[in-house]
């Protein structure tokens, strides 16, 4: 029984190392995008296969499964080593993100989670007719509103308290899938935000319209300064394609020294992922950044404080 049970360990952790292989072909094929979503669950697994292994004495396992482990640990580590701008001393500004899942009904959550928080600026996306009306209705202190609501999960709201001196409806893919694109005056200055819901890549044409969104995005922001990207990308920290964004603009992660922070799945927080993204050009410093309580959707908000 002893030696089926080593074997066993065995062939579960070469599985393992190859579907981890296999996610550093994320940028061609769908099914390895999706897999590579899980690196902390993947630290999980692999630091158990090396529990097991120092128990059973297997020196060249105990070797190959180490260096993985610090080989995942070395990609995860960077977004918890604070970043001396969080200090800024400026006035701060703050933006509330969400996706709030259409069917979710829970309308009173949301908005007293936005009550209590005091954004300045609230961005949301599957929102349809329903989460519009309730959101207009009871959140009157946001004079200024950008929305296309719709019924298939991607329709998008952009609140603000501050003026809005121009917007529009873009759409980056070959889907009509709409995104906000709002310059908005925060002191004597302006940021255009961004917001957006890419299609879920679980398919090759899926997939391929899912980067074909990120790339023209990626284009859009590079005509302009002073940008904030915000949306559920279905694409993790650790997708290629959610990498390439960052590497053809002057983008940053803003969850950076902040921690992970994964939003998704709310019903199933042992595979939590970072799904929903919020992206800054580099004259903008992050005062702080941290998801927020459930109030029903799948997805988990995220609250970001910056300044210019």
């Amino acid at each position: 029984m002893k030696k089926i049970l080593r074997y066993l360990l065995y062939a579960v952790f070469i599985l393992g190392l190859l579907l981890f292989a296999a996610t550093f072909l994320s940028k061609y094929f769908w099914f390895f995008d999706l897999i590579s979503h899980f690196r902390m669950q993947a630290l999980a697994a692999f630091t158990i296969t090396l529990l097991l292994f120092i128990f059973l004495k297997e020196k060249k396992f105990i070797l190959v499964n180490a260096l993985l482990v610090l080989f995942i640990l070395g990609s995860i580590l960077p977004y918890y080593i604070p970043n001396k701008q969080h200090h800024s001393t400026k006035k701060t500004t703050k933006f509330f993100y969400s996706n709030v899942l259409t069917s979710n009904q829970n309308f009173s959550g949301l908005i007293e989670l936005i009550k209590k928080e005091k954004p300045d600026i609230v961005g949301l996306i599957e929102v349809n007719d329903d989460w519009e009306s309730h959101m207009h209705c009871d959140l009157d202190e946001y004079k200024y509103k950008v929305s296309l609501p719709h019924d298939d999960n991607f329709g998008v709201l952009l609140l603000s308290k501050n003026e809005i001196l121009k917007s529009e409806i873009k759409y980056f893919c070959d889907y009509e899938l709409p995104s906000i694109c709002a310059s908005i005056k925060i002191n004597s200055d302006t940021i255009t935000f961004i917001l957006t819901h890419t299609i879920p890549p679980t398919s090759s044409y899926d997939f391929a319209q899912r980067n074909l969104q990120l790339e023209n995005i990626s284009k859009y922001v590079n005509s302009a300064s002073n940008i904030i990207v915000a949306g559920d990308f279905n694409c993790s920290s650790f997708s290629q394609n959610f990498n390439r964004i960052l590497e053809n603009t002057d983008l940053r992660d803003s969850r950076i020294g902040f921690g992970l922070q994964p939003t998704w799945p709310t019903w199933a927080p042992v595979f939590y992922i970072t799904l929903d993204h919020i992206l800054i050009s580099k004259k903008i410093h992050v005062a702080g950044r941290k998801t927020l309580d459930d109030f029903g959707s799948d997805h988990v908000p995220v609250m970001l404080e910056f300044s210019l």
